[in-house]
């Protein structure tokens, strides 16, 4: 298989928009010559590795059924499938659906997060997310790579297990 997770190259075809802040088309620029991974392309099953630049990791699955997505200690320790999730430059709201950009931030949203009227507009909804910082690298994970996390999984989770034996023990 070739691998999904390219750097499309020659910046020079690379044109600006006239509807789009100068800001906006630069980081658009930006983003295509660092490349990412348009999640369509991923084959079913398949794992990819997203690095974050405050050291966070997760892990994104393509299954059957969409995309899941695991590795915040908080909102998806394990596997938790998404309501979308894409990448946005900064601020912006111009999200690139089912797009993992190097540089940009990883945005999702879960299936528990509701959406909510935005006060003084009726006909107006907020969608809730959650954003990471940029996106640091993004690489395909192999059979080996998911030995190792079910190995990092387990280890983790015998050590909450004597964690909760040790509170009761102190009980």
């Amino acid at each position: 298989m070739s691998n999904p997770i390219e750097n499309p190259g020659d910046p020079e075809i690379l044109k600006s928009s006239p509807h789009l802040d100068d800001r906006l088309n630069e980081a658009i620029k930006e983003s295509e010559i660092a490349g990412g991974l348009d999640l369509e392309s991923l084959p079913t099953g398949k794992r990819v590795e997203v690095w974050i630049e405050n050291g966070e990791r997760f892990v994104v699955e393509k299954r059957e059924d969409g995309y899941y997505l695991s590795g915040h200690e908080e909102f998806c320790p394990k596997p938790t499938r998404v309501v979308w999730i894409g990448s946005v430059w900064g601020s912006s709201t111009s999200i690139k659906n089912n797009f993992i950009g190097r540089g940009m931030n990883l945005q999702f949203r879960l299936p528990w997060q509701e959406n909510k009227p935005v006060e003084g507009d009726p006909d107006l909804v907020a969608q809730p997310h959650i954003q990471t910082p940029p996106i640091e690298d993004i690489r395909e994970l192999t059979a080996e790579d998911d030995e190792a996390i079910l190995k990092e999984y387990e280890r983790e989770a015998a050590e909450g297990v004597e964690e909760i034996r040790r509170e009761k023990s102190d009980d």
